[in-house]
């Protein structure tokens, strides 16, 4: 887990984030929890993180499970900290380059998100199940 939100009573947030992670990673940690704090809905703001940790590290892995509605949350949160950060129409420009010249360590720097994110978000099955959304 690199992050937490906190939703205080009236809206208030606090964003606790993991030490060490460098400037990419926190810009998209805390932006990822500025969204939980505007989409999730009230159940989640004072939920059990253990229990929500078994259920994402359960669903993700495998496709065939269902998510739990906090496992969703999270998910929603997720893509809309890279629509903010890295724009669905901006990752179709990016792939009108040949594959091999793709340069996703720099595509990583210019829009200064985890290169793991770019990577999964780049990929044909993500592209492909988030083209109705954009």
């Amino acid at each position: 887990m690199y992050s937490a939100v906190i939703v205080k009573e009236g809206g208030a947030i606090d964003i606790a984030i993991a030490k060490g992670l460098n400037f990419c990673w926190k810009r998209f940690v805390i932006a990822k929890e500025i969204f939980h704090g505007i989409l999730d809905s009230d159940e989640y703001h004072n939920m059990d993180v253990f229990s929500h940790l078994e259920s994402v590290l359960a669903t993700f892995p495998d496709a065939e499970k269902k998510a739990t509605p906090s496992v969703a949350a999270e998910f929603l949160a997720e893509v809309a900290t890279m629509e903010f950060f890295f724009p669905y129409e901006r990752r179709l420009s990016e792939l009108k380059v040949a594959p091999e010249l793709r340069n996703y360590p720099g595509m990583a720097q210019r829009y200064r998100i985890p290169l793991v994110k770019v990577e999964r978000y780049l990929s044909d099955e993500y592209m492909e199940s988030l083209r109705p959304f954009a």
